[in-house]
């Protein structure tokens, strides 16, 4: 039980002071450098995974022609006709509105 003085702060003797701390307690937890050090680790694997994705997909990009675009183009429109007049819509009038002007 904590006992206090009448100002209101804990006595002396109720007080742990750094010396009074469990050793056990410390060798449980990792240092601020291991911690460090483990996140470090971890966003340099996050880039290299992203540097590895992004990579692909620039390669994929530029293996892919004009013609595949289209072609994909149609099967999209070809599967999905409403949300494709949806877009060609919004799109029109956005072109409309901007080259009105």
């Amino acid at each position: 039980q904590l006992s206090y003085n009448r100002d209101g702060k804990m006595k002396n003797e109720d007080k742990k002071t750094p010396s009074d701390k469990d050793t056990s307690e410390e060798k449980q937890s990792p240092s601020s450098a291991e911690r460090l050090s483990d996140g470090i680790k971890e966003v340099r694997q996050c880039c290299d995974d992203l540097q590895h994705k992004a990579t692909a997909t620039l390669k994929n990009a530029r293996e892919t022609t004009f013609g595949d675009f289209l072609d994909k183009t149609v099967v999209f429109v070809k599967r999905h006709p409403r949300t494709s007049m949806g877009i060609a819509v919004t799109l029109g009038f956005f072109l409309g509105r901007l080259f009105r002007r």
